[in-house]
């Protein structure tokens, strides 16, 4: 079962991505969030495997110097794609 609130927390992780500069941390990052895409889409995601993406990306942009405000908005969509999981998997 496809979960179209999941992918529109990917969503709203891209396109603050998308707004990143410089360039190739955009397409780093962005890779990164194709594969988070892909874990949670079809409606197996989980709150764990996204904290492990949590911990990736706040490490890759830390390394490319994103700004820090960008790094915790991301967090905060992060964070909402965790509880959302949380709750669909019953904590499981």
């Amino acid at each position: 079962m496809y979960d179209d609130r999941a992918v529109a927390f990917v969503a709203k992780l891209d396109e603050l991505v998308r707004r990143t500069k410089p360039q190739p941390a955009s397409r780093e990052l962005g890779a990164l969030l194709n594969a988070l895409e892909c874990h949670v889409e079809d409606g197996h995601g989980h709150p764990s495997i996204v904290s492990s993406f949590e911990r990736l990306f706040s490490d890759l942009a830390s390394l490319r110097k994103i700004d820090t405000r960008t790094i915790d908005s991301a967090k905060k969509i992060l964070n909402d794609l965790k509880q959302h999981l949380h709750q669909a998997t019953a904590g499981t």
